[in-house]
């Protein structure tokens, strides 16, 4: 059997360049990790909260208030409990049984309802803004009704 002898391990400038490029090739491949990271989050996740000033936050959290204190007086015992300016959640009391069957999806129906109060008034805009009739009567009565309020709402049709 053969052997080969060792050498001396000698501080070459050659062995020494190999862990500093190694280190340098790993710090760049994670900064590209990371630069690819943040861009594919701020592109392709969309925009979760809509761009609302805080008068308009104000304005949907006193709305979600008096549906919360409408819910608590006539809802039967049903509770609105908010999650955010936007999100509502309606949940009968706690212990309730659902009886209610849904015989086309052989479920029972849910306990709790989830809301999205800013969708419901865009909705509800779209679809005001579609069945609102431009007669003369209304548009008498709004300030600069036939030059600036007609102009704009036949241009959205």
């Amino acid at each position: 059997m053969m052997t080969i002898p060792l050498k001396a391990s000698s501080s070459s400038p050659n062995t020494t360049k190999r862990p500093a490029l190694l280190l340098h090739l790993v710090c760049a491949a994670a900064l590209f990790s990371l630069i690819v990271f943040v861009i594919q989050s701020s592109f392709f996740t969309g925009n979760q909260k809509p761009d609302l000033n805080r008068e308009q936050v104000r304005i949907l959290s006193d709305f979600q208030s008096s549906i919360q204190q409408c819910v608590a007086n006539r809802g039967l015992g049903l509770a609105a409990h908010i999650i955010d300016h936007c999100k509502l959640i309606l949940k009968f009391p706690q212990g309730t049984n659902s009886t209610w069957y849904n015989e086309q999806f052989k479920i029972f129906e849910p306990l709790e309802y989830n809301y999205d109060v800013c969708e419901g008034i865009l909705l509800w805009e779209q679809y005001r803004n579609m069945t609102t009739v431009l007669t003369r009567e209304y548009l008498d009565v709004r300030p600069d009704g036939w030059l600036d309020y007609a102009a704009k709402r036949i241009a959205q049709l």
